[in-house]
């Protein structure tokens, strides 16, 4: 094709022979001259794009014309009418520069037996589709069998395209009920009668172009077919869904799922050529500034929260999840609108009839009911243009300044112009951009906060997990993404938990768990997102360091701005790969960082940005006047700021007046105090912990102090407060002399800060016990000096006494049959460990001495069991007012699970127990607000609606004593109606081996029963979702990961552990 466009513009390129063979090589001659344009030329139609509406004659017995594409063509996707479409029964004729099929009667195509496709490739699935409707034999026979069939050669390529094209065809053919082959160039293809095609079929169009145009030729025959990621189309035809209908007379039906990734924010955000520092700001400038836009302030708890933003910015969809995570009542302003109109779908239809301006007063007076019916306990979603109202705006941002928070839900332009490209909502009248651009200001003037609808979010929801674990759904590693990142923003805009650090150390003095945060230096972060996931070890917070990001990927070397946006999605990306806290900071040129000094305007943009978008802390200069820095205090909502000063000269005296008054500044305008210095002799490093022992005496607030420099890393390792970590795999230091986790552990042991403790399980038998690889994989990964060993005793003996006792003693786990009988040895027992009646973990309390001054009994199996059923189950899930539990087993840990569940917000919880006496003494024993009825059989929960049945199911009997045979005697039968809530949901199993267990089998049967549903049955089939399946071993590490945390202080190395108990477990 480059050749021949060549020679058209005057460049004859030639092609050399091969002097061995005399045959074409791959060395060309291309002669210097210049390009000469010729008078008139055509360019062509798109060959690949153009086999659709011609299938679509083809299929339908109709006529196409495509001009501008013809036998002079130099695409290969042009022989498709000939070679493909002409022998299936098609009338075609071609001109030089033109293509007309007309299809034969419906039903009437035939096979074509072999064809090769190598020169159009691309073209393949549409042929597919139609041989999957050709149910006339061709001439010469079929390749392989009697059956009428073609098969396909030479596209072994497009198996590396968009997705695995052969195998989509495959999968998504059979859902119709189409059979194919695969082989190794192709695939063979056995149609059907059109007739015979399923109806209501759900085509998954992974993501790809192709694969959706092509099935919305065959949803011409196939009634009720839906196709999902239906703007996956937009790279090749933006308006493929609208001409489908108005110019080819096809309705085929496309929709985006709610978790599809091709729903939120395109990749268009990362690119390198973006908007600038200038234009960007304009979308989130702060009150602090020139800006309209307004920041958070702390309202009442449970003050009603209203979110805005433009149509398509996912307001309904994001507010539903953080009314749910809250326990709020969701609103939709238009479902209110159509309930007034008495209508489901009305407001095309209300503005068609009476104008914009009727419809914004409608808009106007429903905003005034909702706020006053509503003005406590609920989540209110607006409309797109409720902003363009003044009087709405008005009240928007009254409310946001002194009632309650507004939420402004943001999205990538890009994806919502081309979203509403293809909307069915009322038209704007003008351009998209151009609506954006008037309404932009107007929702940073009446919104407190902002939240990023992020597209990439669901991409990065995939749950980690061990390579060596054989289901992702047993693993312990925590699970983020969109929806986690949505219910921790909501619930900070609330106050109802700011995930901020609680035990930072005020009174350096006393004894006090140290802290950290891992200070990030790459200037893109979402390439390195794994890998940033895999350094936050040991961490309790990122700092994430604006001023050394940098569009274009590149290190940042001189001073520079970086672009409010990319800022805002690179914070958007971190949220959604890590729960950390979040210090964000910008740090000027004089200070140590790459922030232009002068930039005050820019710099307190990015400071509003942090503000609106949620960060639990803020780094803020001391070098700004007053002003402003009470004006960052005031309008700090639940943020917490860091108020820092950086001395970089080397020549800070610690114990000087000056520095006295520094500190005074930090507190006056902070609520952590920073001061750094720079450390010449050791001699500094004592200078400034006498300054810290003295502010201690009288402190109210904590204090990151540490000297910078080799010589300071002293400080670095004794400072308690938030000490700026590094990590091997960081790009660069933040600053000089910063140390990762692990080191600064080790000095700490080396200089006798941090002693060797000793733990232990106790019980019997315990040989087999994974505690010891478990607790032992956590101390070294975090470089702690400690030791775990096996203490099997057969009561609770002297020996066990004496270990709990001894001066080097860190804590304890307890199995049968020590649970009850340890508590003699103890001083405390938690109220949980109480309301279950065992002990599995023993906690020693000492003072600021290191002395004993408590050994306190809890319970952590039921803090297992609560984790991860929360973590598998929805936000919304947990919302449901009918959530049930089942709950087989009365003994064991039969009542640690009851209290999970209730502990949980489980309404209704279904005991069952083989001794159906048990399971009503265990019902009679426990609280009566856990609410446990007992069940007879598992049978009658076949009489519950399917909305009302258990969603959590947690087993303590063994796994030898439950079966899937029905006939079995002796042993529970477990009957799969006990999964029958078609919303899916968790299943735990508390037996340790084998993890297969005859429960987790049915839930592995109930999965494959539903997979299947989904792909042959529309109507029923969405509403079911697949069931989580969490064996024995999971809870023993997730059990195992709390006690790590609450004998040392920090969260356990999950996927270290994970690793290595997995590695000897399936061993074992």
């Amino acid at each position: 094709m480059t050749i021949a466009m060549m020679a058209t513009f005057g460049i004859k390129v030639e092609r050399l022979l091969d002097p061995a063979t005399g045959r074409p090589s791959n060395t060309y001659r291309i002669p210097k001259g210049h390009y000469v344009s010729p008078d008139v030329y055509d360019i062509e139609s798109d060959a690949s794009s153009a086999t659709y509406p011609l299938a679509i004659a083809a299929i339908t017995g109709t006529e196409c014309t495509v001009p501008n594409i013809g036998s002079a063509s130099l695409q290969g996707d042009a022989r498709f009418a000939k070679e493909v479409l002409e022998p299936m029964g098609c009338t075609v004729v071609q001109t030089a520069t033109s293509t007309t099929v007309t299809g034969p009667k419906v039903g009437q195509l035939r096979q074509i037996g072999l064809v090769d496709m190598e020169p159009m490739t691309d073209a393949f699935l549409t042929a597919s589709v139609l041989l999957a409707v050709a149910a006339q034999p061709p001439a010469n026979g079929s390749t392989s069998t009697s059956r009428p069939s073609t098969r396909i050669t030479g596209i072994a390529n497009q198996r590396v395209k968009e997705c695995n094209r052969i195998r989509a065809m495959m999968d998504e053919l059979a859902k119709f009920g189409v059979d194919t082959k695969e082989h190794e160039d192709g695939l063979e293809i056995f149609g059907i009668d059109y007739r015979q095609l399923r109806a209501n079929v759900r085509v998954h169009c992974y993501d790809d172009h192709r694969v959706a145009m092509a099935f919305s030729v065959l949803a011409s025959l196939a009634p009720g077919a839906i196709l999902e990621e239906k703007r996956c189309v937009e790279k090749t035809w933006p308006n493929w869904w609208d001409d489908l209908e108005r110019k080819l007379g096809i309705r085929a039906h496309g929709v985006d799922p709610e978790c599809s990734a091709s729903l939120c924010i395109s990749p268009s955000h990362f690119n390198k050529a973006g908007v600038n520092g200038k234009q960007a700001t304009a979308a989130s400038l702060s009150q602090l500034t020139s800006s309209r836009a307004q920041t958070p302030r702390k309202y009442a708890k449970d003050a009603t929260i209203v979110c805005i933003g433009m149509r398509a910015s996912g307001k309904t969809f994001l507010g539903a999840i953080g009314a749910a995570a809250l326990g709020r009542t969701f609103i939709d302003a238009d479902v209110i609108f159509n309930e007034k109109l008495g209508v489901k779908d009305g407001l095309g239809d209300f503005v068609k009839q009476h104008g914009w301006p009727a419809f914004r007063q409608k808009e106007l007076e429903i905003f005034q009911e909702l706020i006053v019916h509503y003005p406590r306990g609920a989540l209110i979603s607006l409309g797109g243009g409720v902003v363009e109202t003044e009087a709405c705006r008005k009240i928007l941002a009254e409310y946001a300044h002194s009632k309650g928070p507004v939420v402004y839900i943001v999205r990538d332009t890009d994806a919502i112009v081309k979203f509403l490209s293809t909307s069915d909502r009322p038209a704007y009248g003008e351009p998209v951009m151009d609506v954006y651009r008037r309404r932009n200001p107007w929702f940073g003037e009446c919104s407190s906060a902002e939240l990023v609808s992020y597209s990439a979010g669901e991409s990065l929801a995939v749950q980690p997990c061990a390579m060596n674990v054989p289901d992702p759904s047993f693993t312990i590693q925590k699970r983020f993404g969109l929806e986690t990142e949505v219910a921790r923003f909501f619930k900070f805009v609330t106050g109802q938990n700011t995930n901020q650090i609680g035990d930072l150390v005020v009174d350096s003095r006393k004894a006090g768990r140290q802290t950290y945060f891992l200070s990030l230096t790459f200037p893109d972060v979402v390439p390195k997102l794994e890998l940033i996931r895999s350094m936050e070890t040991g961490a309790d917070a990122f700092e994430f360091r604006v001023d050394l990001l940098n569009p274009s990927g590149q290190p940042v070397t001189a001073p520079q701005v970086p672009p409010t946006e990319y800022v805002k999605y690179q914070l958007a990306a971190l949220r959604h790969r890590s729960s950390l806290p979040i210090v964000f900071t910008v740090r000027t040129h004089s200070q140590g960082g790459m922030f232009p000094d002068g930039a005050q305007q820019e710099y307190f943009d990015l400071i509003s940005l942090a503000l609106r978008h949620g960060c639990e802390y803020i780094d803020l200069e001391l070098g700004w006047d007053d002003a402003l820095l009470a004006a960052v205090s005031e309008a700090k909502g639940h943020s917490q700021i860091i108020a820092s000063w950086h001395d970089w000269s080397g020549r800070l005296d610690w114990e000087s007046d000056a520095t006295a008054k520094i500190y005074e500044k930090a507190c006056q305008f902070g609520d952590i105090a920073k001061i750094i210095g720079k450390a010449n002799t050791m001699e500094d490093n004592y200078s400034l912990e006498r300054f810290r022992a003295k502010v201690s005496a009288t402190a109210t607030k904590p204090l990151l102090a540490v000297n910078m420099g080799a010589v300071g890393q002293y400080s670095r390792i004794v400072n308690p407060v938030f000490s700026p970590i590094t990590h091997e795999l960081m790009p660069v230091k933040a600053a000089p002399g910063q140390l990762s986790f692990r080191q600064v552990q080790t000095a700490l042991s080396l200089i006798g800060q941090t002693e060797p403790r000793r733990f232990a399980l106790f019980g019997t038998p315990i040989s087999h016990s994974l505690s010891p690889l478990l607790h032992n994989t956590g101390f070294a990964t975090l470089g702690l000096p400690h030791n775990y060993e096996l203490l099997e005793t057969t009561e609770v003996n002297d020996e066990i006494a004496a270990f709990v006792r001894s001066p080097d003693f860190g804590g304890a786990s307890v199995t049968i049959p020590h649970k009850l009988n340890v508590i003699r040895l103890l001083d405390q027992v938690t109220d949980e460990a109480k309301a279950i009646g065992a002990v599995n973990t023993i906690i020693p309390i000492r003072n600021a001495q290191g002395k004993f001054t408590a050994l306190v009994g809890d319970n952590t199996d039921w803090i297992a069991i609560k984790t991860l059923a929360r973590r598998s189950l929805k936000t919304v899930h947990l919302a449901d007012p009918n959530l049930t539990a089942l709950v087989i087993g009365a003994g064991g840990s039969a009542r640690a699970a009851l209290f999970a569940l209730y502990r949980l917000g489980v309404k209704r919880i279904l005991l069952f127990n083989r001794t159906l006496a048990n399971a009503e003494k265990l019902a009679k024993e426990v609280p009566v607000e856990w609410n446990v009825h007992v069940l007879a059989s598992l049978d009658e929960i076949s009489q519950l609606p399917l909305e009302q049945s258990p969603s959590i199911v947690v087993s303590n009997i063994p796994a030898e004593g439950a079966t899937l045979d029905a006939s079995a005697t002796g042993l529970i039968h477990l009957p799969a109606v006990i999964l029958q809530n078609p919303a899916g949901g968790v299943v735990i199993d508390m037996s340790y081996k084998p993890y297969h267990t005859s429960l987790l089998q049915l839930v592995q049967q109930v999965n494959t029963t539903t997979e299947l549903a989904i792909g042959t049955n529309l109507t029923k089939a969405p509403l079911r979702k697949l069931w989580t399946a969490c064996p024995g071993i999971t809870i023993l590490l997730e059990q195992g990961c709390h006690q790590f945390q609450r004998w040392t202080g920090r969260e356990a190395p999950r996927a270290q552990i994970e690793q290595a108990a997995w590695e000897v477990y399936l061993q074992r």
